[in-house]
Protein backbone atom coordinates (compact mmCIF):
# COMPACT_ATOMS: atom_id res chain seq x y z
CA UNK A 1 0.00 0.00 0.00
CA UNK A 2 2.78 2.06 0.74
CA UNK A 3 4.82 1.42 -2.49
CA UNK A 4 1.70 2.63 -4.03
CA UNK A 5 0.97 5.83 -2.46
CA UNK A 6 4.78 6.21 -3.15
CA UNK A 7 4.51 5.31 -6.80
CA UNK A 8 1.55 7.73 -8.02
CA UNK A 9 1.90 8.37 -11.43
CA UNK A 10 3.37 11.41 -13.08
CA UNK A 11 0.86 13.76 -14.33
CA UNK A 12 -1.98 12.90 -11.94
CA UNK A 13 -1.17 16.22 -9.81
CA UNK A 14 -0.56 14.30 -6.60
CA UNK A 15 2.81 15.46 -4.69
CA UNK A 16 4.56 14.17 -2.16
CA UNK A 17 3.54 17.16 0.73
CA UNK A 18 4.52 16.65 4.48
CA UNK A 19 2.10 16.69 7.29
CA UNK A 20 3.61 20.31 7.77
CA UNK A 21 3.55 21.83 5.03
CA UNK A 22 -0.10 20.88 4.67
CA UNK A 23 -0.51 22.39 8.12
CA UNK A 24 1.25 25.79 6.53
CA UNK A 25 -1.11 25.84 3.31
CA UNK A 26 -4.38 25.49 5.35
CA UNK A 27 -2.98 28.11 7.10
CA UNK A 28 -2.53 30.50 4.54
CA UNK A 29 -5.41 29.93 3.01
CA UNK A 30 -7.20 31.01 6.13
CA UNK A 31 -9.30 33.84 5.60
CA UNK A 32 -7.18 37.35 6.10
CA UNK A 33 -8.35 39.74 8.72
CA UNK A 34 -10.42 42.55 7.14
CA UNK A 35 -9.44 45.75 6.33
CA UNK A 36 -11.25 48.61 7.18
CA UNK A 37 -10.73 50.29 3.49
CA UNK A 38 -11.99 53.80 4.02
CA UNK A 39 -9.89 54.70 7.02
CA UNK A 40 -6.92 52.18 5.63
CA UNK A 41 -7.15 54.79 2.55
CA UNK A 42 -7.51 57.87 4.76
CA UNK A 43 -4.65 57.54 6.50
CA UNK A 44 -2.74 55.82 3.32
CA UNK A 45 -3.24 58.92 1.63
CA UNK A 46 -2.33 61.70 4.17
CA UNK A 47 0.57 60.03 4.49
CA UNK A 48 1.42 59.86 0.09
CA UNK A 49 1.38 63.55 0.04
CA UNK A 50 4.27 63.70 1.92
CA UNK A 51 5.66 61.96 -1.42
CA UNK A 52 3.60 64.49 -3.52
CA UNK A 53 5.43 67.24 -1.83
CA UNK A 54 9.11 65.58 -2.16
CA UNK A 55 8.08 65.31 -6.23
CA UNK A 56 6.84 68.51 -6.55
CA UNK A 57 9.22 70.22 -4.57
CA UNK A 58 12.06 69.13 -6.06
CA UNK A 59 10.05 69.26 -9.82
CA UNK A 60 9.01 73.06 -9.68
CA UNK A 61 12.41 74.83 -9.93
CA UNK A 62 12.53 73.09 -13.37
CA UNK A 63 9.88 75.17 -14.55
CA UNK A 64 10.65 78.31 -12.51
CA UNK A 65 14.55 78.34 -13.40
CA UNK A 66 13.21 79.27 -17.03
CA UNK A 67 11.74 82.46 -15.74
CA UNK A 68 13.47 83.28 -12.70
CA UNK A 69 16.87 84.54 -14.59
CA UNK A 70 14.34 87.73 -16.21
CA UNK A 71 14.27 88.65 -12.67
CA UNK A 72 17.62 88.09 -11.11
CA UNK A 73 21.01 88.00 -12.94
CA UNK A 74 21.36 83.67 -12.97
CA UNK A 75 24.34 82.14 -13.71
CA UNK A 76 24.52 78.31 -14.57
CA UNK A 77 26.21 77.91 -10.77
CA UNK A 78 23.45 79.97 -9.56
CA UNK A 79 21.22 77.72 -11.13
CA UNK A 80 22.82 74.72 -9.86
CA UNK A 81 23.41 76.05 -6.15
CA UNK A 82 18.63 76.40 -6.57
CA UNK A 83 18.79 73.01 -7.38
CA UNK A 84 20.56 70.94 -5.84
CA UNK A 85 20.59 73.13 -2.45
CA UNK A 86 17.22 71.18 -1.89
CA UNK A 87 19.25 68.19 -1.92
CA UNK A 88 21.59 68.97 0.24
CA UNK A 89 18.73 70.18 2.77
CA UNK A 90 17.07 66.50 2.10
CA UNK A 91 20.29 64.85 2.95
CA UNK A 92 20.17 66.83 6.60
CA UNK A 93 16.44 66.13 6.82
CA UNK A 94 16.40 62.79 5.90
CA UNK A 95 20.11 62.22 8.87
CA UNK A 96 17.98 63.90 11.07
CA UNK A 97 14.41 62.38 10.61
CA UNK A 98 15.43 58.27 11.46
CA UNK A 99 16.16 59.75 15.40
CA UNK A 100 13.47 62.16 15.52
CA UNK A 101 10.99 59.34 14.16
CA UNK A 102 12.36 56.53 16.52
CA UNK A 103 11.94 58.89 19.53
CA UNK A 104 8.85 60.57 18.84
CA UNK A 105 6.98 58.55 16.32
CA UNK A 106 6.40 58.38 12.11
CA UNK A 107 3.25 60.91 12.46
CA UNK A 108 5.00 63.67 14.71
CA UNK A 109 7.78 63.16 12.45
CA UNK A 110 5.88 63.63 9.37
CA UNK A 111 4.24 67.16 10.62
CA UNK A 112 7.72 68.25 11.65
CA UNK A 113 8.37 67.72 7.46
CA UNK A 114 5.15 69.93 7.05
CA UNK A 115 6.53 72.48 9.38
CA UNK A 116 9.78 72.69 7.13
CA UNK A 117 7.76 72.70 3.58
CA UNK A 118 5.47 75.70 4.54
CA UNK A 119 8.22 78.01 5.96
CA UNK A 120 10.76 76.70 3.03
CA UNK A 121 7.89 77.65 0.33
CA UNK A 122 7.15 81.17 2.06
CA UNK A 123 10.71 81.96 2.04
CA UNK A 124 10.49 81.26 -1.81
CA UNK A 125 7.17 83.36 -2.47
CA UNK A 126 8.39 86.74 -0.83
CA UNK A 127 12.60 86.01 -1.93
CA UNK A 128 14.70 89.02 -2.73
CA UNK A 129 17.28 87.51 -4.02
CA UNK A 130 19.01 84.66 -4.65
CA UNK A 131 20.85 83.91 -1.76
CA UNK A 132 17.56 84.14 0.07
CA UNK A 133 16.03 81.36 -2.54
CA UNK A 134 18.83 79.57 -2.31
CA UNK A 135 17.93 79.13 1.63
CA UNK A 136 14.31 79.02 0.99
CA UNK A 137 15.10 75.55 -0.84
CA UNK A 138 17.76 74.22 1.28
CA UNK A 139 14.79 74.66 4.11
CA UNK A 140 12.00 72.37 1.90
CA UNK A 141 14.99 70.15 1.02
CA UNK A 142 14.80 69.34 4.96
CA UNK A 143 10.72 68.66 4.63
CA UNK A 144 11.77 66.25 1.51
CA UNK A 145 14.05 64.71 3.45
CA UNK A 146 12.22 63.97 6.44
CA UNK A 147 9.11 63.28 4.25
CA UNK A 148 11.00 60.61 2.26
CA UNK A 149 12.35 58.96 4.91
CA UNK A 150 9.64 58.44 7.07
CA UNK A 151 6.85 58.00 4.93
CA UNK A 152 7.60 54.44 3.56
CA UNK A 153 8.39 53.44 7.18
CA UNK A 154 5.66 54.10 8.44
CA UNK A 155 3.13 52.86 5.50
CA UNK A 156 5.25 49.90 5.64
CA UNK A 157 4.64 49.05 9.61
CA UNK A 158 1.12 49.91 8.89
CA UNK A 159 -0.06 47.72 6.30
CA UNK A 160 -0.77 43.72 5.80
CA UNK A 161 2.27 41.99 3.95
CA UNK A 162 0.52 40.92 1.04
CA UNK A 163 -0.43 44.75 -0.33
CA UNK A 164 2.84 46.31 1.85
CA UNK A 165 4.61 46.63 -1.62
CA UNK A 166 1.47 48.44 -3.30
CA UNK A 167 1.02 50.47 -0.56
CA UNK A 168 4.76 51.71 -0.34
CA UNK A 169 4.88 52.00 -3.92
CA UNK A 170 2.24 54.68 -4.03
CA UNK A 171 4.39 57.22 -2.19
CA UNK A 172 6.29 56.66 -5.37
CA UNK A 173 3.31 56.97 -8.06
CA UNK A 174 2.63 60.33 -5.92
CA UNK A 175 6.59 61.57 -6.18
CA UNK A 176 6.09 61.36 -10.11
CA UNK A 177 2.61 62.71 -9.68
CA UNK A 178 3.66 65.50 -8.13
CA UNK A 179 6.72 65.92 -10.77
CA UNK A 180 3.95 65.96 -13.70
CA UNK A 181 1.52 68.74 -12.04
CA UNK A 182 4.48 70.89 -10.81
CA UNK A 183 5.37 71.04 -14.93
CA UNK A 184 1.61 71.57 -15.34
CA UNK A 185 1.42 74.26 -12.99
CA UNK A 186 4.41 75.91 -14.10
CA UNK A 187 3.15 76.21 -17.52
CA UNK A 188 -0.48 77.33 -16.34
CA UNK A 189 1.33 80.40 -14.35
CA UNK A 190 3.51 81.64 -16.71
CA UNK A 191 6.19 83.81 -15.52
CA UNK A 192 4.66 83.63 -11.66
CA UNK A 193 7.47 81.89 -10.66
CA UNK A 194 6.83 82.88 -6.93
CA UNK A 195 3.42 81.42 -7.29
CA UNK A 196 4.81 77.89 -8.43
CA UNK A 197 7.45 77.80 -5.65
CA UNK A 198 4.85 78.87 -3.36
CA UNK A 199 2.19 76.86 -3.57
CA UNK A 200 3.66 73.90 -2.35
CA UNK A 201 2.50 75.25 1.20
CA UNK A 202 -1.12 74.33 0.79
CA UNK A 203 -0.61 70.87 0.58
CA UNK A 204 1.90 70.73 3.06
CA UNK A 205 -1.21 72.64 5.34
CA UNK A 206 -3.14 69.73 4.30
CA UNK A 207 -1.21 66.62 5.25
CA UNK A 208 -0.28 68.59 8.39
CA UNK A 209 -4.08 68.68 9.60
CA UNK A 210 -4.79 65.56 8.82
CA UNK A 211 -2.19 63.10 9.77
CA UNK A 212 -3.13 64.60 13.40
CA UNK A 213 -6.17 62.55 13.28
CA UNK A 214 -4.87 59.26 12.12
CA UNK A 215 -3.06 56.39 13.82
CA UNK A 216 0.53 56.23 15.12
CA UNK A 217 2.38 52.94 13.84
CA UNK A 218 1.07 50.09 15.80
CA UNK A 219 4.88 48.73 15.76
CA UNK A 220 6.29 52.00 17.64
CA UNK A 221 4.00 52.23 19.99
CA UNK A 222 4.13 48.73 21.25
CA UNK A 223 8.01 49.37 20.98
CA UNK A 224 7.44 52.52 23.40
CA UNK A 225 4.84 50.15 25.62
CA UNK A 226 1.72 52.16 24.71
CA UNK A 227 0.16 48.73 24.23
CA UNK A 228 -3.07 50.09 24.71
CA UNK A 229 -2.74 52.55 21.94
CA UNK A 230 -0.97 50.06 19.57
CA UNK A 231 -4.26 47.31 19.54
CA UNK A 232 -6.52 50.74 19.45
CA UNK A 233 -4.78 51.41 16.23
CA UNK A 234 -5.12 47.85 14.86
CA UNK A 235 -8.50 48.11 15.62
CA UNK A 236 -8.92 51.21 13.56
CA UNK A 237 -7.09 49.67 10.61
CA UNK A 238 -9.25 46.13 10.57
CA UNK A 239 -12.34 45.77 10.99
CA UNK A 240 -12.18 42.84 13.26
CA UNK A 241 -12.45 42.01 16.98
CA UNK A 242 -9.31 42.29 19.26
CA UNK A 243 -10.04 38.38 19.57
CA UNK A 244 -9.90 38.29 15.49
CA UNK A 245 -6.88 40.21 15.06
CA UNK A 246 -4.37 38.10 18.16
CA UNK A 247 -2.24 36.71 15.77
CA UNK A 248 -1.45 40.47 14.10
CA UNK A 249 -1.44 41.90 17.77
CA UNK A 250 0.86 39.21 18.70
CA UNK A 251 3.21 39.28 15.91
CA UNK A 252 3.71 42.92 16.18
CA UNK A 253 4.54 42.93 20.06
CA UNK A 254 6.85 40.31 19.50
CA UNK A 255 8.67 42.38 16.94
CA UNK A 256 8.65 45.22 19.37
CA UNK A 257 9.79 42.91 22.80
CA UNK A 258 12.67 41.81 20.47
CA UNK A 259 14.14 45.24 20.75
CA UNK A 260 13.36 46.52 23.86
CA UNK A 261 16.55 45.68 25.22
CA UNK A 262 18.32 48.24 23.05
CA UNK A 263 16.02 50.96 24.31
CA UNK A 264 18.68 52.26 26.50
CA UNK A 265 21.78 52.21 23.47
CA UNK A 266 22.90 55.46 22.61
CA UNK A 267 22.50 56.79 18.96
CA UNK A 268 26.27 56.14 18.24
CA UNK A 269 25.71 52.53 19.45
CA UNK A 270 22.70 51.82 17.18
CA UNK A 271 25.23 53.52 14.18
CA UNK A 272 27.80 50.76 15.43
CA UNK A 273 25.26 47.96 14.87
CA UNK A 274 24.19 48.92 11.31
CA UNK A 275 27.43 48.66 10.08
CA UNK A 276 28.00 45.52 11.97
CA UNK A 277 25.87 43.45 12.55
CA UNK A 278 23.14 44.38 9.93
CA UNK A 279 25.84 45.63 7.88
CA UNK A 280 24.54 43.59 5.15
CA UNK A 281 20.98 45.34 5.29
CA UNK A 282 22.82 48.19 5.17
CA UNK A 283 24.83 47.67 2.23
CA UNK A 284 21.72 46.67 0.09
CA UNK A 285 19.66 49.45 1.14
CA UNK A 286 22.12 52.38 0.92
CA UNK A 287 23.29 50.68 -2.41
CA UNK A 288 20.09 50.42 -3.98
CA UNK A 289 19.76 54.38 -3.00
CA UNK A 290 22.92 55.62 -4.66
CA UNK A 291 22.38 53.58 -7.47
CA UNK A 292 18.88 54.76 -7.86
CA UNK A 293 20.75 58.81 -8.62
CA UNK A 294 23.94 57.27 -10.08
CA UNK A 295 21.03 55.66 -12.75
CA UNK A 296 20.18 59.60 -14.09
CA UNK A 297 16.25 59.97 -12.73
CA UNK A 298 16.82 63.19 -11.17
CA UNK A 299 19.11 64.44 -14.24
CA UNK A 300 16.05 63.77 -16.31
CA UNK A 301 13.36 66.05 -14.12
CA UNK A 302 15.19 68.44 -12.62
CA UNK A 303 17.31 69.35 -16.19
CA UNK A 304 14.60 67.89 -18.64
CA UNK A 305 13.75 71.24 -19.98
CA UNK A 306 17.28 71.37 -20.70
CA UNK A 307 17.82 68.00 -21.97
CA UNK A 308 15.32 68.27 -24.70
CA UNK A 309 16.71 72.23 -25.98
CA UNK A 310 19.89 70.15 -26.04
CA UNK A 311 18.26 67.40 -27.90
CA UNK A 312 16.73 69.76 -30.24
CA UNK A 313 13.14 70.38 -28.66
CA UNK A 314 12.02 73.42 -27.63
CA UNK A 315 13.10 77.34 -27.83
CA UNK A 316 15.43 78.75 -25.30
CA UNK A 317 13.81 82.23 -25.91
CA UNK A 318 10.05 80.71 -25.05
CA UNK A 319 9.62 78.82 -21.86
CA UNK A 320 6.48 77.51 -22.44
CA UNK A 321 7.49 75.60 -25.48
CA UNK A 322 10.23 73.95 -23.73
CA UNK A 323 8.00 73.18 -20.81
CA UNK A 324 5.42 71.42 -23.47
CA UNK A 325 8.22 69.48 -24.82
CA UNK A 326 9.37 68.16 -21.17
CA UNK A 327 5.84 67.66 -20.20
CA UNK A 328 5.57 64.40 -21.53
CA UNK A 329 8.73 63.09 -19.65
CA UNK A 330 7.24 63.65 -16.29
CA UNK A 331 3.84 61.78 -17.58
CA UNK A 332 5.58 58.52 -18.70
CA UNK A 333 7.15 58.43 -15.03
CA UNK A 334 4.02 59.12 -13.44
CA UNK A 335 2.66 56.38 -15.27
CA UNK A 336 6.03 53.84 -14.88
CA UNK A 337 5.09 54.12 -11.47
CA UNK A 338 1.48 53.28 -11.76
CA UNK A 339 2.58 50.06 -13.82
CA UNK A 340 4.46 49.27 -10.82
CA UNK A 341 1.54 48.84 -8.68
CA UNK A 342 0.44 45.74 -10.38
CA UNK A 343 3.74 43.89 -10.34
CA UNK A 344 5.76 44.82 -7.60
CA UNK A 345 3.76 42.34 -4.66
CA UNK A 346 2.73 39.69 -7.44
CA UNK A 347 6.32 39.98 -9.24
CA UNK A 348 8.72 40.93 -6.56
CA UNK A 349 11.41 43.78 -6.29
CA UNK A 350 14.34 41.75 -7.11
CA UNK A 351 12.14 40.22 -10.63
CA UNK A 352 11.48 43.79 -10.95
CA UNK A 353 14.72 45.32 -10.52
CA UNK A 354 16.40 42.24 -12.83
CA UNK A 355 14.08 42.77 -16.01
CA UNK A 356 14.24 46.56 -16.51
CA UNK A 357 17.83 47.64 -15.71
CA UNK A 358 19.29 46.38 -18.97
CA UNK A 359 16.36 48.38 -20.64
CA UNK A 360 18.04 51.53 -18.32
CA UNK A 361 21.21 50.97 -19.30
CA UNK A 362 20.29 50.14 -23.13
CA UNK A 363 17.82 53.60 -23.74
CA UNK A 364 20.67 55.88 -21.80
CA UNK A 365 23.08 55.04 -24.34
CA UNK A 366 20.26 55.92 -27.34
CA UNK A 367 20.34 59.08 -25.78
CA UNK A 368 24.20 59.34 -25.17
CA UNK A 369 24.40 58.35 -29.18
CA UNK A 370 21.83 61.01 -30.23
CA UNK A 371 23.62 63.94 -28.38
CA UNK A 372 26.20 62.78 -29.81
CA UNK A 373 24.32 62.86 -33.52
CA UNK A 374 22.86 65.92 -32.76
CA UNK A 375 25.11 68.24 -31.32
CA UNK A 376 29.04 67.09 -32.66
CA UNK A 377 27.75 66.86 -36.24
CA UNK A 378 28.29 69.45 -39.30
CA UNK A 379 25.43 71.34 -40.34
CA UNK A 380 25.08 69.95 -43.47
CA UNK A 381 25.03 66.90 -42.11
CA UNK A 382 21.45 67.65 -41.28
CA UNK A 383 19.89 63.53 -41.80
CA UNK A 384 22.32 62.94 -38.93
CA UNK A 385 21.09 65.27 -36.87
CA UNK A 386 17.42 64.99 -37.34
CA UNK A 387 18.07 61.00 -36.32
CA UNK A 388 19.73 62.04 -33.46
CA UNK A 389 16.86 64.21 -32.12
CA UNK A 390 14.61 61.92 -32.21
CA UNK A 391 16.79 59.42 -31.27
CA UNK A 392 17.91 60.83 -28.16
CA UNK A 393 13.98 62.20 -27.46
CA UNK A 394 12.76 58.58 -27.49
CA UNK A 395 15.55 57.21 -25.31
CA UNK A 396 14.86 59.73 -23.23
CA UNK A 397 11.15 58.54 -22.58
CA UNK A 398 11.74 54.82 -22.86
CA UNK A 399 14.35 55.49 -20.39
CA UNK A 400 11.98 56.84 -17.84
CA UNK A 401 9.51 54.37 -18.22
CA UNK A 402 11.64 51.31 -17.73
CA UNK A 403 13.83 53.14 -14.70
CA UNK A 404 9.92 54.09 -13.03
CA UNK A 405 9.00 50.84 -13.07
CA UNK A 406 11.98 49.22 -11.57
CA UNK A 407 14.55 51.33 -10.07
CA UNK A 408 12.04 54.45 -9.00
CA UNK A 409 10.10 53.03 -6.87
CA UNK A 410 12.07 49.71 -5.49
CA UNK A 411 14.86 51.41 -3.38
CA UNK A 412 11.99 52.73 -1.21
CA UNK A 413 10.19 49.89 -0.99
CA UNK A 414 13.14 47.43 -0.21
CA UNK A 415 14.22 50.18 2.67
CA UNK A 416 10.91 50.34 4.13
CA UNK A 417 11.31 46.22 4.75
CA UNK A 418 15.35 44.85 5.33
CA UNK A 419 15.79 46.59 8.53
CA UNK A 420 15.02 45.21 12.04
CA UNK A 421 12.40 47.57 13.94
CA UNK A 422 15.00 48.99 16.47
CA UNK A 423 17.36 49.82 13.52
CA UNK A 424 14.22 51.17 11.40
CA UNK A 425 14.50 54.89 11.56
CA UNK A 426 18.60 54.92 11.94
CA UNK A 427 19.19 52.67 9.00
CA UNK A 428 16.47 54.43 6.64
CA UNK A 429 18.06 57.99 7.98
CA UNK A 430 21.45 56.48 6.38
CA UNK A 431 19.72 55.32 3.17
CA UNK A 432 17.97 58.21 2.59
CA UNK A 433 21.10 60.42 2.89
CA UNK A 434 23.07 58.39 0.97
CA UNK A 435 20.30 59.47 -1.83
CA UNK A 436 20.46 62.72 -1.47
CA UNK A 437 24.34 62.67 -0.93
CA UNK A 438 23.95 61.20 -4.43
CA UNK A 439 21.48 62.95 -5.95
CA UNK A 440 23.25 66.75 -4.67
CA UNK A 441 26.76 65.50 -6.28
CA UNK A 442 24.78 64.03 -9.90
CA UNK A 443 22.30 67.79 -9.85
CA UNK A 444 25.43 70.08 -8.96
CA UNK A 445 27.55 68.41 -11.70
CA UNK A 446 25.51 67.91 -14.57
CA UNK A 447 24.63 70.99 -15.99
CA UNK A 448 28.15 71.98 -16.05
CA UNK A 449 29.01 68.96 -17.68
CA UNK A 450 26.39 69.11 -20.53
CA UNK A 451 27.39 72.73 -21.06
CA UNK A 452 30.90 73.51 -20.38
CA UNK A 453 32.95 70.58 -21.27
CA UNK A 454 33.74 69.03 -24.47
CA UNK A 455 31.40 65.98 -25.51
CA UNK A 456 30.27 66.53 -21.82
CA UNK A 457 26.11 65.44 -22.74
CA UNK A 458 27.33 62.40 -24.72
CA UNK A 459 29.82 61.72 -21.39
CA UNK A 460 27.57 62.41 -19.01
CA UNK A 461 24.90 59.66 -20.78
CA UNK A 462 27.27 56.64 -21.23
CA UNK A 463 28.55 57.39 -17.58
CA UNK A 464 24.93 56.86 -16.04
CA UNK A 465 24.80 53.44 -18.93
CA UNK A 466 28.32 52.38 -16.92
CA UNK A 467 26.32 52.72 -13.47
CA UNK A 468 22.94 51.23 -14.51
CA UNK A 469 25.08 48.03 -15.66
CA UNK A 470 26.95 47.52 -12.25
CA UNK A 471 23.66 48.69 -10.48
CA UNK A 472 21.99 45.15 -12.35
CA UNK A 473 25.02 42.88 -11.41
CA UNK A 474 24.87 44.57 -7.74
CA UNK A 475 21.04 43.52 -7.56
CA UNK A 476 21.86 40.09 -9.04
CA UNK A 477 24.24 39.61 -6.43
CA UNK A 478 23.19 41.07 -3.27
CA UNK A 479 19.41 41.42 -3.41
CA UNK A 480 17.08 38.88 -2.30
CA UNK A 481 13.07 38.37 -2.64
CA UNK A 482 11.47 40.08 -0.46
CA UNK A 483 7.57 39.97 -1.48
CA UNK A 484 5.11 38.37 1.02
CA UNK A 485 7.13 38.11 3.77
CA UNK A 486 6.51 39.37 7.10
CA UNK A 487 8.61 42.04 7.90
CA UNK A 488 10.55 39.79 10.40
CA UNK A 489 11.19 36.95 7.63
CA UNK A 490 12.64 39.87 5.47
CA UNK A 491 15.08 40.54 8.50
CA UNK A 492 16.04 36.76 8.17
CA UNK A 493 17.05 37.01 4.50
CA UNK A 494 19.89 39.21 5.44
CA UNK A 495 20.64 37.91 8.97
CA UNK A 496 20.57 34.57 10.30
CA UNK A 497 18.69 33.76 13.45
CA UNK A 498 21.67 32.19 14.99
CA UNK A 499 23.93 35.30 13.73
CA UNK A 500 21.15 37.88 15.40
CA UNK A 501 20.90 35.59 18.94
CA UNK A 502 24.59 35.81 19.08
CA UNK A 503 25.00 39.40 18.26
CA UNK A 504 22.53 40.09 21.17
CA UNK A 505 24.09 37.94 23.46
CA UNK A 506 27.55 39.44 22.05
CA UNK A 507 26.13 42.66 23.53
Amino acid sequence: MDDQEEKEPLGSGYSHTSSTEIHLAEDTEKESPKLNKLYMSSLVFFSIIGGFLFGYDTSVIAGANLFIKYDFDYSDFQKELVVSMTTLGAAIGSLTGGPISDKLGRKITIFVADLAFVIGCVIMAFTPSIPVLIVGRFVVGIGVGIAAMVVPVYIAEISPKNIRGILVNLNVVFIATGQFLALVVCLLLGNRWRYMLGLAGIPALLQGIGIIFMSESPRWLFKNNKDSEAKKSIRRIYKESEENLSEIIHEQKEEANKVKQYESYSYFVLLKQSFTKYCPCLLVGCGLQMFQQLCGINTAMYYGPDIMQAAGFGDKDNPKETLISSLPLAFVNAAGGVIACFFIDRMGRRWILLRTLPFVALFMGFIGLGMGLRNHTNETQNLAQQFGKWFAASGIFLYLLAFSIGMGPTPWTVNSEIYPLHLRGVCNSLSATTNWVSNFVVSLSFLTLLNHVPYGDVIAFLLILCFASFTLLFVFKLLPETKGLTLDKVLELFVKEEDEQFAIMDD
